[in-house]
């Protein structure tokens, strides 16, 4: 009794009395002895014999039944074999199943996934939903941009994006670029935290402001940013650092699919916990390691936040002056 490759593929309990079968994204395995694989039609014993250019224990076929050169790309081909021999004596036989039923088990995949998505997300809304219920606009200067988080309103009620589509709604891009009143851009992006991002609240990032040049701004960031900044600010800003970097490597090295490949790995595996508890090594140190501050330093980044903050009045301030001017037609000539 072969086995054929059909839209549904179950094939009957007589077909598989002794052998043990699974199945993959694109394949059927069988597992069993390799009398139980033949009486089921399975394999032959010749197709056990060694094949040129492969390694032992291991052969494959086309559909035809021939041998599969080394190196033809015919995996994804429905009734495709590749026959391996294991180390506990078993054989295990993996057939390409029709496109159809690839289809459609990659599309319960894609299904499977995004429902444990919304699971993790509904989960992170649950346990950390409460931090973010009378969220208020937070503004924030770094060594890389002035940057704002709070809720659509209130990013409109800044001037930003008024009346604009924001990302995530329909229609809208993944990251919107806005212009503020003052004449400067910002980007607009829901943020990487999944129960932030759920609670509505958005980041808008800017660079630079105009009439500055990038390292007069850096200098001015970085100063506002170390200026009076107290020891409990500095180790949670570390913090939020740590966690973001954490995210970033599980999501950028071992999430991320590089064309049609990428590691299956569960969020809830081994790997994730292991990563967790590799950086629980730095959690330690940021809350313990101890914290020296320079006084000069510190009166040398007042002094300089204190010129950059005139610098940039007067350019910002021109700005919106010339923004505000009443526009004056032109009057017609004698000849219109």
């Amino acid at each position: 009794m072969a086995y054929s490759i059909v839209p549904q593929s179950n094939p009957s309990t007589a077909l598989l009395d002794g052998v043990f079968r699974s199945e993959g994204h694109y394949f059927d395995a069988f597992e069993g002895s390799i009398g139980a694989l033949v009486n089921a039609g399975l394999i032959t014993p010749a197709e056990l014999e060694p094949q040129e250019r492969r390694a032992p224990g291991y052969t494959a076929f086309l559909p035809g039944g021939q041998s599969c050169p080394p190196g033809k790309k015919a995996w994804r081909t429905p009734g495709y074999r590749a026959i391996r021999q294991r180390e506990c004596g078993t054989i295990r036989v993996e057939i390409t199943v029709s496109k159809e039923v690839q289809a459609e088990r990659r599309a319960a995949k894609r299904a499977q996934e995004y429902e444990a998505e919304q699971a993790r997300i509904n989960d992170e809304i649950e346990q950390r939903g409460h931090l973010f219920r009378g969220w208020e606009l937070a503004q924030f200067v770094g060594s890389r941009g002035e940057s704002w988080e709070g809720t659509k309103t209130q990013l409109q009620a800044a001037g930003l994006g008024v009346g604009m589509q924001y990302p995530g709604e329909p229609g809208a891009k993944k990251q919107a670029l806005f212009r503020c009143p003052l004449g400067f851009e910002f980007r607009v992006s829901l943020p990487l935290d999944r129960a932030k991002a759920a609670a509505g609240i958005y980041l808008a990032l800017s660079d630079f402001a105009p009439g500055e040049t990038q390292e007069q701004r850096r200098e001015v960031r970085q100063a506002v940013n170390n200026a009076g900044k107290s020891s409990a600010v500095f180790r949670a800003e570390r913090a939020d650092f740590a966690e973001l970097a954490l995210k970033l490597i599980w999501r950028e090295v071992f999430c991320k699919a590089d064309g049609a490949i990428r590691f299956d790995l569960p969020e809830d595996g081994a790997i994730y916990a292991s990563l967790g508890e590799a950086f629980q090594t730095v959690r330690d140190a940021i809350k313990q390691a101890p914290i020296i501050s320079d006084a000069q330093l510190e009166a040398a980044l007042r002094a300089k936040v204190g010129a950059a903050a005139a610098r940039n009045d007067s350019v910002l301030q021109a700005v919106l002056r010339e923004a505000m001017k009443p526009s004056i037609p032109a009057p017609l000539s004698d000849a219109g």
